[in-house]
């Protein structure tokens, strides 16, 4: 039997060893906690992750790898109206490093990422892309989105995969016939015809730097001669070119300022998507996007217009414009006939436009030319001035006096808004005050300068009308 001493002993033992033991269990229970909740949030990062071999698939085979810009469609989805390519690098080529000058890869590598040839192909110091595989796995495999920590952890991990599966090479050549060097310049070859007029194959080593900057700052925003240096001092640092090699590059010419004329539509749409989808989108190989424009109407309706500028401009009567198809231009046979004394005679127009809207949806059926463009809206403003009138209480058999160089007297709103007589509606304007008429005109959508308005706002203000009142607003997509 054990005595008093031993008891009491036995219990303080106990008792030292207690919160040991309970520490021990919680160390064990939180560390399995954790465990489990890594594991949960690894799997909640990985799940759904692209294969890395999609990058292939979207290039194509060695040896026969393209790059596809945006391509915009009509409403049907059968006839490709645009591709968002810069309209000089039509005959853009696929680059490969064999056949390209050894500079096109060094300027590259120095501009974007110098330790490229031994980097593992992440870079964990920041949010946003920076490493060559990652901006290429950001453009090719990741959906379009915000930074953020899991985008972060799935980027380093698809890059660092893309660099253990491929050749840095090949991954570089990927890289160069995608990247986006501006003004809808979409790979190197695309770069050098659209900023110098030549294919990549006959780029100097300052010409190459030039356009390798462009990679590391927005073309809005980069300088020239700043970024050339920048990318020469790197390689003379590194000891890939001399200085003498560098003094003479900085004599190269440098890029062309000249910026690519891009049809209006094209343009429109593309901010559009811009503001829907974010501007990475545009710059994604293989994008289809399919347009509200109706292919038939937008042929029909722009050989009808041209064929009405012809003849104002003193081509014979019946002369007919064709289509851009080649279809017979149906529409110009429904153009009245010109007054004779607007016939035989040029009437001085250099440019025109035309949108078609669908009042009800607010789709753009078709466009042509500047549609949206400001500009002076004249008298096309005068029926929002009667509206303004009508909604303080006035009717259309309300009187209105035409005053002016040619005054016509008193009238109804009604004959002066059918005349559209000018002295009439300023009559208007200044008893109702423009402050009043203005905010008529931003509840429509005209909220710029008095006087000035784009043809497509003006239309889908006019819209409002037909649409009894509905405001829906205009889309291209």
């Amino acid at each position: 039997m054990p005595t008093a001493y031993q008891i009491r002993r036995s219990r303080r033992s106990n008792r030292s060893h207690s919160p040991l033991l309970v520490g021990v269990a919680l160390a064990v229970a939180l560390a399995a906690g954790l465990g489990l909740l890594g594991a949960a949030a690894y799997l909640a990062i990985v799940s759904g992750l692209p294969d890395v071999g999609e990058v292939e698939a979207q290039f194509g085979i060695r040896g026969a790898e393209t790059f596809r810009p945006l391509l915009v469609y009509d409403r049907s989805g059968e006839h490709v109206l645009y591709e968002h390519l810069n309209p000089a690098a039509q005959s853009r080529q696929w680059i490969t490093l064999e056949s390209a000058p050894a500079s096109l890869a060094q300027t590259t590598v120095a501009a974007v990422e110098p330790d490229y040839w031994i980097s593992p192909g992440y870079d964990l110091a920041g949010p946003t892309a920076s490493t060559i595989s990652e901006r290429l796995v950001e453009v090719a495999l990741l959906p379009p989105g915000e930074p953020s920590p899991i985008r972060l952890v799935q980027r380093v991990l698809l890059a660092a995969e893309l660099t253990r599966r491929y050749p840095k090479e090949r991954i570089l050549a990927w890289f160069l016939n995608s990247a986006d060097y501006g003004r809808a310049a979409y790979g190197i070859d695309a770069a050098a015809l659209a900023y110098y007029g030549k294919h990549a194959d006959g780029l100097s080593l300052g010409e190459s730097a030039s356009l390798a900057a462009l990679l590391d700052s927005p073309p809005a925003e980069a300088d020239a001669q700043t970024g050339r240096e920048r990318v020469l001092d790197i390689l003379v640092e590194a000891g890939t070119i001399t200085r003498t090699q560098a003094r003479s590059a900085r004599n190269d010419p440098y890029p062309s300022e000249e910026l690519p004329q891009l049809p209006h539509f094209a343009t429109y749409l593309i901010q559009q998507v811009t503001r829907e989808l974010g501007e990475a989108v545009i710059g994604r190989s293989g994008i289809k996007v399919i347009s509200t424009l109706d292919y038939d109407l937008q042929e029909q309706a722009a050989c009808a217009a041209a064929s009405h500028v012809l003849r104002l401009s003193g081509a014979s009567i019946g002369t007919v414009s064709g289509t851009s198809g080649g279809s017979p231009c149906v529409a110009a046979g429904l153009l009245p006939t010109l007054r004779p004394r607007d016939a035989g005679i040029d009437h001085g127009i250099e440019e025109w436009a035309l949108v078609v809207i669908d009042p009800v949806a607010g789709e753009i059926l078709a466009a042509r030319g500047p549609f949206d463009e400001p500009q002076n809206a004249g008298p096309l403003l005068d029926p929002f001035t009667y509206l303004t009138a009508f909604s303080r209480g006035r009717t259309p058999s309300s009187m209105v006096v035409e005053l002016g160089s040619d005054p016509r007297g008193p009238m109804r709103i009604r004959t002066a808004l059918a005349n559209s007589y000018p002295d009439s509606a300023a009559t208007m304007l200044a008893a109702l005050g423009p402050e009043s008429v203005d905010r008529t005109l931003a509840q429509l959508g005209l909220d710029g300068p008095r006087e000035s308005a784009s043809l497509v706002d003006l239309t889908a203000a006019y819209g409002v009308l037909a649409a009894e009142g509905r405001r829906t607003g205009t889309q291209a997509t």
